[in-house]
């Protein structure tokens, strides 16, 4: 759980992706961040963006990789107009860059014990950048959390092509302010009275 400084927004000096990236308005921005590679979904992104409509569908990859991986990526964006690559920024920026999002991805082709049960950085950092998310199924715990909230989506990765095309064209706003909503608690400084009672009590 992440501390409320490192999670504040800031505008970035460079801008947002859509100003930077040329993305058109009508366009839903996804994004991928973290590391790229085996098991990450990286691949299996790259392949369903690379076949939707560029004026309906964007993916950015904000992270880094093995140089195999981040060369793929590289390549992709090059090749494909509504796939971009960010490379990774300083920690107490990376909210500020997501919210430049709609939508945060972490799709596990690998849902291994620990994927399924755990709450990586990157789903508070969406919640807090107001970012609602779009996980795999096989991401138990996270696929549970954002349906009770109501701030995202689980999805098969079979179906993954499709999900994002339905999720370019709805109304975001009711689940963007829903993560906001989760975001409020979700900070070490709330966590930490917790913890401290606990310790009181023994």
């Amino acid at each position: 759980v992440p501390e409320r400084e490192a999670v504040t927004v800031h505008p970035v000096p460079e801008g947002d992706f859509r100003t930077r990236m040329d993305i058109p308005d009508s366009a839903r921005v996804f994004i991928y961040q973290g590391i790229f590679g085996p098991g990450r979904g990286t691949d299996l992104l790259t392949d369903v963006f690379s076949k939707l409509d560029p004026a309906q569908s964007h993916l950015v990859f904000m992270g880094y990789g093995a140089d195999e991986a981040e060369a793929l990526i590289r390549k992709a964006a090059e090749d494909y107009q509504n796939i971009h690559f960010q490379p990774a920024v300083a920690r107490d920026w990376i909210v500020s860059y997501s919210a430049g999002a709609d939508i945060g991805l972490w799709i596990s082709e690998e849902a291994t014990l620990s994927y399924r049960f755990a709450l990586p950085n990157k789903f508070f950092e969406y919640a807090h950048a107001g970012v609602p998310m779009l996980v795999s199924d096989n991401l138990a715990y996270q696929a549970d959390l954002l349906k009770e909230g109501g701030f995202g989506w689980a999805t098969s990765l079979d179906a993954l092509k499709a999900t994002v095309i339905e999720l370019s064209t709805i109304d975001l706003e009711p689940f963007r302010e829903r993560s906001l909503t989760y975001a409020k608690d979700a900070a070490w400084e709330h966590d930490a009275q917790a913890f401290a009672e606990v310790y009181r009590a023994q």
